[in-house]
């Protein structure tokens, strides 16, 4: 579990970082990061099964496909970008 918060907190300073400059580089250096975290969770042999979780912590795949949607959200659209800055910090801190 230290893992998988480890590699979604250098996601979370990766993605201030790109929504801060909007580079091309550091883009790069931001999803570099997607399968860190991806394989993270994937390696994360146990799962807290707790029906007070947020919908994204029901399981593994809900988190994933969280990420997933949020990942997507950043190339879509810059007005979006800019809505994106923080979405992880409610539940990493």
């Amino acid at each position: 579990m230290g893992l998988l918060i480890h590699c979604l907190q250098r996601e979370r300073d990766w993605t201030a970082l790109y929504l801060s400059s909007q580079g091309a580089e550091t883009k790069i250096f931001l999803r570099e990061r997607y399968p860190v975290t991806d394989a993270a969770l994937e390696n994360l042999s146990d799962w807290v099964d707790d029906d007070a979780a947020r919908d994204h912590f029901s399981s593994k795949e809900e988190l994933q496909a969280y990420l997933e949607n949020h990942r997507a959200m950043l190339d879509e659209d810059s007005d979006i970008i800019v809505s994106q800055d923080g979405w992880m910090d409610g539940w990493i801190d």
